[in-house]
């Protein structure tokens, strides 16, 4: 007669068995890609990335919807060249063109302008804390110039700083915990406004950010670095980040008539918008 197993082996059996049962329920969600993972990897809460490879559209309550195509290496628009001098654009949604077709955001509109390729790094609801720690995937592969036109999220306001933010528990970042909650696609790029001053607390702190912007113009190597304060309807909202970024170093701040933003999405830019600050950025390029 066989012995019964001990209590204690028989709970480590069942608990190997259900993690190898809920492995597989894993694996095969993530084959079938489902429930839809959006439009982000990585981990919500502290550092996303656009997914490699993405092709769809996204609605917009200005533009109806616009199309968000990225490469293979999460890039949206062209790859970082192997040769020849290039510009590397870092920002958050509005640089990436929120709102627009990749070739009408002022990246792609700045390379047509200065003749010279302008890889667009603009990863939605990224701040510089995001930045600091994880653009260094694209410093590395040599830019030229980079334009570093961090603002607006970081002076968003905020519960918590970004710099406080706990990591996401890894079994809430499975599809199958996906799967058991409302389907929602993360708010990084959610239009809303700005307060027309500064809120009294942000995600980025007007000292860290000089600070942040410190870091990632040492992490830009030799490369030309060039600090964009990007414009905004509520300019008084951001006056102690633009003071910070000046003293990081020089900077340009272009200003945009109020038709240059979309109606219901202030944050964002239209088509023209873009091209007005796209020409503006190339001006003070120019020896």
């Amino acid at each position: 007669m066989r012995r019964p197993l001990p209590a204690p082996l028989k709970a480590l059996l069942g608990a190997l068995i259900a993690a190898l049962a809920l492995a597989g329920v894993e694996g095969l969600l993530r084959i079938a890609a489902w429930p839809d993972p959006g439009l982000y990897e990585g981990d919500p809460a502290s550092l996303w990335y656009l997914r490699p490879d993405l092709d769809r559209e996204v609605p917009h309550p200005d533009a109806g919807s616009f199309r968000v195509q990225t490469n293979a290496a999460g890039l949206r628009g062209a790859a970082p060249p192997t040769r020849g001098p290039w510009t590397l654009a870092l920002g958050c949604s509005t640089t990436f063109g929120w709102g627009v077709a990749e070739a009408d955001a002022w990246p792609a509109q700045l390379a047509a302008r200065i003749g010279e390729p302008v890889v667009n790094g603009g990863v939605p609801g990224w701040s510089t804390e995001q930045a600091v720690a994880g653009a260094d995937r694209w410093l590395q592969q040599g830019p030229t110039r980079v334009i570093l036109a961090y603002l607006v999220r970081d002076a968003w306001p905020a519960d918590r700083p970004d710099a406080t933010a706990a990591p996401t528990p890894w079994p809430l970042r499975t599809r199958l915990a996906a799967l058991l909650r409302p389907q929602t696609e993360p708010s990084h790029a959610a239009p809303a406004s700005l307060p027309s001053t500064p809120a009294a607390s942000s995600r980025v702190p007007p000292d860290r950010f000089r600070d942040n912007l410190a870091r990632l113009i040492a992490a830009s190597g030799d490369a030309e670095v060039v600090l964009l304060a990007f414009p905004t309807r509520s300019p008084a909202a951001v006056a102690p980040w633009v003071e910070r970024m000046r003293a990081a170093g020089p900077t340009l701040a272009p200003v945009l008539a109020s038709e240059a933003f979309f109606a219901t999405d202030p944050v964002h830019l239209t088509a023209s918008g873009h091209g007005a600050l796209a020409q503006a950025v190339a001006e003070g390029l120019r020896p």
